[in-house]
């Protein structure tokens, strides 16, 4: 088996460091844009379509408990 070259290394770690850098970046924005648009009426209208049964109205449920003392 040949011996890996200084480049060839070097590569990997640019690869993997670039990897880690954009996952880093897109994974917190991507949650935040899916959490705020899987409520707005917009979503829940076009998802609705699809998922809901026939004859129905599609709406979000918030939950009014967080944050308060039962």
């Amino acid at each position: 088996m040949k011996q890996a070259t200084t480049g060839t290394i070097s590569g990997c770690l640019v690869w993997i460091i670039a990897f880690v850098v954009i996952s880093v970046c897109i994974l917190p924005i991507s949650m935040a844009v899916g959490g705020i648009t899987s409520v707005t009426d917009f979503a829940v209208k076009q998802t609705g379509a699809i998922v809901c049964p026939d004859n129905t109205t599609p709406n979000a449920i918030a939950n009014e408990s967080f944050g308060k003392v039962v």
